[in-house]
């Protein structure tokens, strides 16, 4: 009996370290979204730049009135802005100043941004 309950109390602990691990990587990677990104892809847009703020809430350098909100979680960057919801897989490069997102849907649709500053 003793012994089952053992192996009970290692199979918990290596449960909990693992679920730890997976809320700390969402965590750390939103805190890599948090800054100003400047898109790179698509030249008509290239001034428009993206400020991701901690609070969840972004906005667009030339529409700053208008505010969208984001997240991350488990791979997928989704945002709703101006009542359009959009999901995308996110990639960080370049020890995280360039973010790729392919969106879920479409994914020839790729946006590529580069970090511009840190808030």
């Amino acid at each position: 009996m003793k012994k089952i309950i053992i192996s009970y109390m290692i199979i918990l602990l290596l449960l909990i370290t693992v679920l730890n691990g997976c809320t700390n990587s969402s965590l750390n990677d939103k805190k890599k979204f948090i800054g100003t990104w400047m898109r790179t892809t698509d030249e008509d847009w290239k001034l428009k730049n993206y400020t991701f703020l901690e609070n969840g809430t972004f906005f667009l350098s030339n529409v700053s009135d208008v505010i969208g909100t984001w997240d991350a979680k488990d791979g997928i960057f989704t945002t709703v802005f101006l009542g359009v919801n959009s999901s995308s897989y996110y990639v960080f490069s370049n020890n995280d100043q360039t973010l790729t997102l392919t969106d879920v849907t479409y994914p020839d649709v790729k946006l590529v941004l580069k970090k511009i500053s840190s808030q």
